[in-house]
């Protein structure tokens, strides 16, 4: 069921109930009031009988029938009963055809109403003398107040399917009106593709609250996708750039070695080897790229402590890079060991550091580069800051994306796949990576991780 029959129908239904509820309560409130109303009718003229008959003044039965006829507005199928009582018992009579419940209740409460077959019956206990006591009754039929509730109860389901059927068409309108938008929305977003991701949704000026931020929240996701898919192209040119130019300088030097067969190919196979390594770091990177992937189901049950981390990577560093002049800064660390530890995966972990405080030694030129450990409440922060090239302001926004270099590089070797690689790593340890630099004066290198639970 669409949407749009949703709305009509849940509106139209709701409408109803409600018409349907207020009906039900007009109709039997106006039903017991026409039943009491008519019920104090025959009381009154229970007590008149009464009075008439047996009162201080009581009339005698020609001059009582002349009063009611002149007086009184005689009833349908009206009737009086006299019944006398001894010993709590009343003295009944074949004429006397009233119902036992009426007679057992009046003379329990002294009065008593009752309806039977469509006949009321009200009857009273009158006492004429502490030795006398009589019931004297009166029933009557109501046809007027019945066709009223007849009428009533026809004119109230008129009026229900009357406002049903205008509910509905209200309930459609309404619909329609509130749908419109989002119907406007899924043709627009059905127009978007892979090739027009710069399409934007106009959030409509009618349609305010959440249909604003339904746009708003689709074109965020729109932007996100539209990023997506630049990185993707990006990360496709230039990793054929980068794979390309180790490839073309390969062949071109086979090349020369083909033409001249019997001169010294030493120079080639340098040439040849040297390119050959470069493709196969650009070829390593992108597999750890790989390996690092967002998995945040894979179990890190590597308990880490993050001092002798560092200081294992420094050791490695004085191998690799003996011009290296990396400070450790363990001024701050906690009275608790258990305080630098968490869980992870420590290869991986080793390898994102590492290629912070490598390229810190590279763009620093290996001038001093201080790497500071330190704990607040709940993180654990790893400093790496260099006195290097920095990084332009302009470049900061890309410098997380595949094989992108900051224009100041100069002629520093790299592909563009160690800090991107470092960032995943790291968000897969749910830490977080910030960077501040200045052009021409350094750049700071912060890593905080949560601390072990």
């Amino acid at each position: 069921m669409r949407f749009k029959q949703q709305i009509t129908l849940a509106f139209t239904g709701l409408t109803a109930l409600i018409f349907l509820m207020i009906g039900l309560m007009m109709y039997f409130l106006t039903e017991k009031y026409t039943r009491q109303e008519y019920f104090t009718r025959l009381k009154l003229r229970s007590e008149i009988a009464a009075k008439s008959k047996f009162g201080a003044d009581k009339l005698s039965n020609n001059i009582y029938q002349e009063v009611r006829k002149q007086h009184l507005q005689v009833l349908p199928n009206e009737k009086e009963y006299i019944i006398k009582v001894e010993n709590g018992k009343p003295i009944l009579n074949s004429k006397e055809n009233l119902p036992s419940v009426l007679i057992r209740k009046v003379i329990q409460s002294n009065y008593a109403e009752y309806t039977q077959y469509g006949t009321y019956f009200v009857a009273i206990l009158y006492r004429n003398s502490p030795e006398e006591t009589y019931i004297v009754a009166i029933s009557a039929t109501d046809p007027v107040g019945k066709q009223d509730l007849q009428r009533l109860k026809f004119i109230l389901l008129l009026c229900f399917l009357v406002m049903s059927l205008l509910s509905y068409f209200m309930g459609n309108w309404f619909a329609i009106r509130f749908t419109t938008p989002i119907s406007k929305m899924i043709t627009k977003v059905n127009n978007i593709s892979a090739y027009n991701l710069d399409l934007r949704l106009d959030p409509s000026k009618k349609a305010k609250g959440e249909m604003e931020k339904l746009a708003i929240t689709f074109n965020n996701m729109l932007d996100r996708l539209e990023t997506a898919f630049q990185i993707q192209n990006n990360f496709v040119s230039n990793a054929s750039h980068e794979l390309r130019t180790p490839l073309t300088a390969i062949l071109g030097a086979v090349e020369l070695a083909l033409m001249n067969p019997q001169g010294d190919n030493k120079e080639a196979l340098e040439l040849v080897y040297k390119q050959a390594s470069r493709l196969n770091d650009i070829i390593n990177g992108l597999l750890k790229l790989a390996q690092s992937g967002y998995n945040y189901k894979k179990q890190l049950n590597d308990a880490i402590r993050l001092d002798e981390l560092l200081l294992s990577i420094i050791e490695d560093l004085k191998v690799t890079n003996p011009d290296n002049q990396v400070q450790l800064d363990f001024s701050e660390l906690p009275e608790q060991a258990s305080d630098l530890a968490l869980f992870g995966t420590e290869p991986l972990l080793r390898l994102a550091i590492n290629n912070i405080i490598q390229n810190a030694c590279k763009y620093s030129d290996n001038k001093p580069v201080l790497v500071k450990l330190s704990t607040t409440k709940d993180k654990i922060c790893i400093l790496v800051s260099d006195q290097g090239i920095g990084i332009p302001q302009k470049d900061l926004e890309h410098i997380f994306e595949l094989f992108f270099r900051a224009s100041n590089h100069g002629d520093r070797k790299g592909f563009g796949l160690g800090l991107p690689l470092s960032y995943r790593i790291f968000k897969v340890h749910q830490a977080i990576l910030d960077i501040q630099s200045v052009e021409s004066k350094g750049t700071d290198v912060y890593v905080y991780f949560n601390k072990k639970a």
